[in-house]
Parts: C-alpha cells; structure tokens; sequence
C-alpha cells in the first residue's frame, strides 16, 4: 500500500519516494538465476498492462475475504442446529474433514507461489518464453501430484474409524464421505492453482476476487438451502466439490485472457525450469508443512484426545483466530508480486520501503481486530454459536499469540518475492513440530484442556513469524533493526486505544446483557477508531481521493 506522510523516522521515508541507505547504494543483485530468463529486457522494468492499484487489490480481497467470513460464521451454526441432537457430532465431523484432507494441499510442493513470482518477474522483463516454461512446468507438476492426492484420499477415507474411535457406524460413514468429497475438491485445486497463480501474477486480484465470490456466494446460499430442507453434511461437501470445479474452469479462462501469449503446449515444459519450481517452492512447502503442523495436526490431537463433541468447541475458536490471520493475509499477499519486480530492477530502496509499509499497515489492521476478540470473546461466541461454545480463554490465549505474527505477514510475502524465504519457512517448521510436541504432551500426558491445546498452537507462531521473521527480513535489504521499529512506530497501539477502551467499558456497564454489550462497544468504538484512522492514519493522498470519490471534493485539474 502506497502511503504518503509528512513525517520521516529513522530515515525511512513514509511516502515512498526516498530512503537513506547506509552505504548509499543498492546492494541485492539485479536478478537471481530464473527459468529461461536469459535475453530478457533490462529496460522493461514495468508491466505495460493496465492493473488496479495496490489499494484497489487490497479492498477486492477484504471484500472477497468479508464475505468467506460470513459463510464461516453462518454454516456451523446451521449445521449444528440442523442436525438436531447430532448437531455438535455432525460439526465436529465436519472440521474434523477439513482438518484433514487440508494435508493435500501440500502437494502443491509451493508451486502455485512460485508461479506467482516468476509470472511476475517475466512479465516485468518481457520474456514470454521463459514465462511459458515456467507454466507448463509446473501444470505438469501438479497434474502428476493429483495422482498422489487421490491415493492419499483413498487412505483418508480408509483411517476415520481409527482417527474417531468414538463414533457410531452410521457416523463414520458420514464421515468418510465428508473426507472423500472434501479431498477430491481439494485435488482439483492442484493444478488449478497455476491459473490462479497467473491471475495474480499480474496483479489482478479483483478479477480473481471475483471468481471466489461468486463461488463462496453461490455455496453459501446453496448450503443454507440444502440445510433448511433436511440435507446432512456429505451434500455440503458435495457443494464444495462442485462449485470449485466451476471456479477452477473460470479461473483458466481469465488467466487466457490476461496473457494472450500464454501457450498451454507440452514443448514449453522442461526439466530445468521444472527443477527451478520445485527449489522455489521447497522452501514454501515447509512454511506450509509448518501451518499445517500448527493448525490442522493441532486440531486432530485435540479431536483424538478430547473427541469430536469438544473439538467443535474448540475448533469455533480456532476458526476466529483464523479468520484474523486470513484477513489480514488479503492485505500482505498484494505484495509478492511488487516485491518481486523491485528485487528483479535490484531495487533495494522500494524493498525496504515496503517492509516497513507493509509492517506498519499490518499491525494498524490487525490491532483492531484482536482487541474486539479479546474484549469480546464471550459475547462474540455466545451470539454466534450460543452459550454452549463459549471458551473465552482459550480465545484469548490463541489471539495473543497471534498478534505479532498476524500483523507481520507482509514481511513474509516480501521475502517470498525475493525468493528469500526458504530459512524462515525451516524455522517455523521447527517451532510448529515443537508445538505438537508440546501439545500431545500436555493433553495425552497431563490430560490438559482446550487452553493448553491454544498455548501449544499460538507460541510457536509467535517466536516464529513474529520475532525471528522480521529480524531475517532486515538483514536480507540492509536495514537495521531500529529503522524498522521506528519506521512501525507506536501509532498502531495508539490509534486502537480509543476501541479498547469502548469495548471494556460497555463489557462493564452492561455485563449479563452480551448482545447488547456487543452492540454497544462495537458501535462506539467503531466510530472512534474510523475518525482517528479517518484523521491521524490514512495518507493525505488516499483521503483526499476517496473525498473525490465519493463526490464531497471535486479533482483538482
């Protein structure tokens, strides 16, 4: 995001257009060795096709994002009450099925982020052929990797009964229907994901927004009807099936339209470029191993030792520590592709500048969110779900430990830009396998609860991507840790002091009345916190041009 400032800490220029750097030059390189990149154009260091902005991206992925939410918070509580007395049973079951056919996705073997990268940076330099291999390369890849998918599929369906001991025949063979259904939507996502890799390769998040909308719209509705009628949870899953299948067929014919000079012909696929993929996107696939390990491992333990009945439970608080973390991660994943052209022009100066943007714009955004659910967790939960989910602490305990990753997101879609983010993928894969550790441990050993499953999830991403992350990313663009703190600055925690402090207090004036404490603080402080951010955060540019927008100021000419 392209903010404008009058004020300059740390010689970190807040508008983007002047850095100070220590040794007065640029130090990376100006490319690293890419597939088929030889005879590219150094001058063309600019996609000459029109895209939207930065900001305009960032809102199509809130807008898409704000409507997944949705369906996040309306679909279980369906489930759950449309089921009857099975309703919990039939909820867990169905996280459960996420939890697991989720592992899948790990066979993109990071694919789909280097498509990403390199579509990027071969647009950037004009080099059609070498974009083309780097396509054909790795469709081939994941085509061969959904043979893979359907084994594990077939080895999904066939450990239910193991996984969930306690469970009915009749349920587990709901079960196994959900995990099979879920699994094969998740095959047909492999080797989709090198269109939907193409389409943001050229940074046209809004046209893949809309795909994803219509899809999530059209399944929600879908869900909710078949619900209300007396369908159970496989016919769900079969909406989920067949509407990515849709989704997948649009996205190919988007990304066609975007890169006329895309040719889908084996000739482009080639050993070298596919060797490439796979070393880019090894170092993607242990940061996935790595959330895997920490969210969906995480949950099959607390499913095996606790059951699928407190599971549900957990798995609500789980979902909105989540959605925190996907929210925030629409706003950081704009900048893989700027990231990538800056490091292909050896443009350190950008780079650093949008570390620090990228950083501080992180925590302005998640602050918020994480204050409503810590001040919030009862209320939240009881209104969304009822007073039978409601585990405050364990909430409170997985949000604050997400803080400080959440809000840092950007730092590592920064790095996967430069290609960069292979040690700290290593490292969270670590502390994740150290997190199940601690996990099975605390819950099979000392029979420990919810909140000890919540400690094991949430400290391992703290240190992880919060503190060691950030400290790589500054010494791979020559910026000094101060420079990057105060670049941040202590606006974030300011500016959300305001929320804070509505939220306690209708929590205090009205504590036996939820929804209305709900009501009350979130009216209150969402006024306060949008004229601060309206007044002291916003750039001057982005204010005056929505006042433009919205027809109170008219454009200076």
């Amino acid at each position: 995001m392209t903010c404008a400032s009058s004020n300059n800490s740390g010689g970190i220029a807040i508008d983007g257009t002047a850095m100070n750097n220590p040794k007065g030059q640029d130090n990376s390189s100006t490319h690293d060795e890419d597939p088929g990149s030889a005879g590219a154009s150094p001058s063309a260091l600019r996609p000459k096709s029109k895209k939207p902005s930065t900001f305009v991206n960032i809102m199509t992925n809130w807008i898409w994002y704000a409507l997944n939410l949705v369906a996040g918070f309306i679909v279980p509580r369906f489930i759950d009450s449309a089921e009857g007395d099975d309703g919990r049973q039939m909820l867990g079951i169905w996280d459960f099925g996420w939890s697991l056919v989720v592992y899948i996705n790990l066979l993109t073997i990071g694919v789909s982020s280097a498509v990403t990268r390199y579509v990027a940076r071969f647009r950037t330099r004009e080099d059609f052929k070498a974009l083309n291999a780097t396509v054909m390369s790795s469709l081939v890849l994941l085509l061969a990797n959904s043979l893979i998918g359907l084994a594990l599929a077939g080895c999904f369906v066939h450990l239910v009964p193991t996984l969930l001991p306690d469970l009915t025949p009749s349920l587990v063979n709901v079960a196994q229907w959900v995990v099979g259904l879920l699994a094969l939507s998740m095959i047909i996502q492999l080797p989709s994901g090198v269109f939907n890799a193409i389409i943001t390769g050229h940074e046209r998040f809004d046209l893949l927004n809309l795909i994803r909308g219509i899809r999530d719209a059209v399944q929600l509705f879908t869900m909710i009807a078949l619900l209300l009628t007396g369908f159970g949870i496989i016919w769900l899953a079969a909406v989920v099936l067949t509407l990515e299948l849709l989704a997948d067929i649009a996205k190919v014919i988007v990304s066609r339209y975007l890169c006329p000079q895309l040719h889908l012909s084996l000739r482009h696929c080639n050993w070298k470029t596919s060797k490439e993929m796979v070393q880019f996107g090894g170092k993607t696939v242990a940061q996935s191993a790595a959330r895997a390990a920490l969210y969906q491992a995480n949950s099959l333990v607390v499913g095996y030792f606790l059951g699928p009945a407190m599971l549900a439970v957990y798995a609500r608080q789980r979902a909105l520590a989540m959605h925190m973390m996907k929210f925030v991660k629409q706003y950081a994943q704009v900048f893989i592709p700027s990231s990538a052209a800056y490091h292909a022009e050896g443009n350190t100066r950008k780079l650093q500048e949008l570390l620090v943007r990228s950083s501080r714009y992180g925590f302005l955004v998640a602050l918020p969110i994480a204050s409503i659910l810590i001040c919030m967790a009862g209320p939240l939960l009881n209104l969304w779900m009822g007073p039978d989910y409601e585990a405050p602490m364990v909430l409170t305990v997985m949000v604050a430990g997400h803080v400080l990753s959440v809000s840092q997101l950007g730092v590592y879609s920064i790095l996967l830009g430069m290609n960069k983010h292979g040690l700290p993928a290593v490292i969270e894969l670590i502390c994740a396998i150290v997190g199940l550790a601690i996990a099975m441990i605390l819950l099979g050993k000392f029979d420990g609860g919810m909140i000890s499953a919540a400690f094991a999830l949430s400290a391992p991403l703290a240190i992880a991507t919060g503190i060691i992350l950030p400290i790589y990313a500054c010494r791979q663009i020559n910026l000094s840790l101060y420079q990057y703190i105060a670049g941040i600055g202590i606006k974030p925690v300011i500016a959300v002091m305001p929320l804070i402090a509505c939220l306690l207090a209708s929590r205090f004036v009205l504590p036996d009345k939820p929804t209305y404490s709900l009501t009350a603080g979130l009216t209150a402080g969402g006024f306060f916190t949008l004229l601060v951010y309206w007044r002291w955060v916003l750039p001057d540019w982005l204010r005056q041009s929505l006042l433009v927008k919205i027809g109170v100021k008219k454009q200076l000419t």
